[in-house]
């Protein structure tokens, strides 16, 4: 990609990451659909957390391709939308199905599952001395 001006390098790190999207998508419902739900657990759930690394990976040439003012509003826009989105869904759930149902339980985990990936991201970031003069 050396050769290529910024908009082209732009344009087909999009590409990647959206395609890595959709593969990823398609390659774990596949695997999914391999066995019943709960059934080989320990073949399945390891398959569909490489996939979805995989789908990650996907998009660091996307990531590294934009500059610092892009990346900030994208995490900024992250963390905002999507906890205001998730306690948007977490309410909705709760007044439409009840505090006991499945889906506002799911919702509540899923948020639960966010913040502690959450954390464990910044302790990562603060111990490699990310936090002074950033």
């Amino acid at each position: 990609m050396s050769g290529l001006n910024y908009k082209t390098k732009i344009q087909l790190a999009h590409g990647l990451a959206a395609g890595g999207a959709i593969v990823t998508g398609l390659a774990a419902a596949r695997i999914a659909q391999a066995s019943a739900p709960g059934e080989n657990l320990g073949l399945i759930l390891p398959l569909l957390l490489i996939v979805a690394g995989l789908g990650c990976v996907s998009t660091l040439p996307w990531w590294r391709s934009i500059d610092d003012v892009q990346r900030q509003g994208h995490l900024v826009s992250w963390f905002w939308g999507s906890m205001a989105g998730a306690w948007v869904l977490i309410m909705a759930f709760v007044a439409v199905f009840g505090r006991t149902s499945d889906l506002a339980r799911g919702a509540g985990a899923l948020y639960v599952a966010q913040g502690v990936g959450f954390c464990c991201a910044y302790l990562i970031w603060r111990w490699r001395g990310r936090d002074s003069g950033e």
